[in-house]
């Protein structure tokens, strides 16, 4: 068995889309719009894409991404790239396929003035970014509130949620010098993100004086009658811890005003000290379920490495 791999083009189209629908379960007829959007979208025409070919059948047999994926320290833009669909055909695992995937991209790299890359790996490919030279950054722990166990006993409306967290996606909100490592939130960048969303995201903001800050939710229905809210975004100009609480305090009342919502649940980086500790004395119970962030730094940077210097969310991964 011999593999190349090449830098993806539109002829291995069909095949990529159908290694990424049978390892994710998705229907490719349905997918073939998402694909258009999230991977040919001019915001991402210097997105690097990598396929793994077997030379004999011509078949493409693994395939991974690295995307335009900015975030920020202050008011300095970071050139960041982030992985999506680490992908090797079951077939063809544990001949290193994925490495040579990685050092194909390690080559092209070399052409461009990176400051890093990021990715959130699941499990069966977080051990091949670390023997690459990624590095394990920290896991974002899950955190739940229950708001309403019997909440099943009361209709869903998406339209009482949507009137109750009903605001609009503020731009540059956390564009504040606050020293801090965070995903961009520029319109171009959030404008290329919405495209392709497939659910509904709901925002809700509080202000008090200069500060503002602003969530952004999503619902999961879970075994049918699991309604759970999903905060994926976190945005505010202020590091006031006092002030953060009041604002977790005032969409949690929204939340148990609405009575059809079972769980809120968040996903945070524990050395994030003002949203840690805030939701503790909310009421927020950590569960063992966790998302890995693996960095690759090319720039040197001594900020990178250490997970206290970053804000990071359920909102950071592509699947938001």
């Amino acid at each position: 068995m011999e593999i190349e791999t090449l830098l993806y083009t539109d002829q291995y189209r069909e095949q990529v889309m159908a290694l990424i629908c049978k390892e994710y379960n998705r229907n490719i007829n349905d997918y073939s719009k998402f694909y258009e959007k999230f991977y040919e979208n001019e915001y991402q025409k210097n997105a690097i894409k990598v396929v793994a070919i077997e030379k004999e059948s011509g078949n493409a047999v693994g395939f991974f991404a690295l995307f335009v994926w900015p975030y920020f320290l202050n008011e300095k833009k970071f050139y960041s790239l982030k992985g999506v669909n680490a992908i090797v055909n079951p077939d063809y695992r544990g001949h290193g396929i994925f490495n040579k995937i990685l050092t194909t991209i390690d080559n092209e790299l070399k052409k461009q003035q990176v400051d890093f890359l990021i990715a959130t790996p699941l499990d069966a490919a977080f051990y091949g970014f670390l023997k690459n030279g990624w590095e394990h950054l920290v896991d974002l722990d899950w955190s739940i509130k229950i708001i309403n166990p019997f909440a099943f006993l009361i209709p869903l409306s998406t339209e009482k949620i949507k009137s109750a967290l009903n605001e609009e996606k503020i731009y540059n909100l956390t564009n504040s010098d606050n020293n801090k490592i965070h995903l961009s939130d520029e319109e171009d960048f959030l404008a290329w993100r919405k495209y392709f969303y497939k659910i509904e995201k709901y925002y809700s903001s509080y202000s008090k004086d200069d500060k503002t800050i602003q969530f952004g939710l999503k619902l999961n229905v879970r075994k049918k009658i699991i309604r759970e809210l999903i905060i994926g975004e976190v945005s505010t100009n202020s590091d006031n811890p006092e002030f953060i609480r009041e604002g977790f305090l005032i969409l949690l009342i929204k939340i148990k005003q609405l009575k059809s919502i079972t769980i809120v649940s968040i996903a945070v980086n524990p050395s994030d000290k003002r949203i840690v500790d805030n939701l503790s004395q909310l009421g927020f119970k950590k569960i063992k379920n966790k998302i890995h962030i693996v960095v690759k730094d090319l720039s040197e940077n001594n900020m990178l490495m250490n997970p206290e210097n970053w804000h990071l969310f359920r909102g950071d991964l592509d699947s938001w």
